[in-house]
């Protein structure tokens, strides 16, 4: 059980969720999935960049 007070806010549309801090970057750090998340997916930006651009040249030429 956490022991911690959880403060939230609500904002003008009514939506109640926690205000932002620097710990929610100390996270992403700290918890071993999301920088291997982050370095997924930036690799499979990169190779679909790749694959459109080798893929359309010869379409644009």
């Amino acid at each position: 059980m956490r022991t911690e007070q959880i403060r939230q806010t609500q904002d003008s549309r009514g939506i109640i969720s926690r205000p932002f801090t620097l710990a929610q970057y100390a996270r992403l750090v700290n918890v071993e999935l999301y920088p291997r998340v982050l370095w997924t997916t930036l690799r499979i930006s990169i190779v679909t960049s790749v694959l459109a651009t080798v893929l359309a040249y010869p379409v644009a030429s």
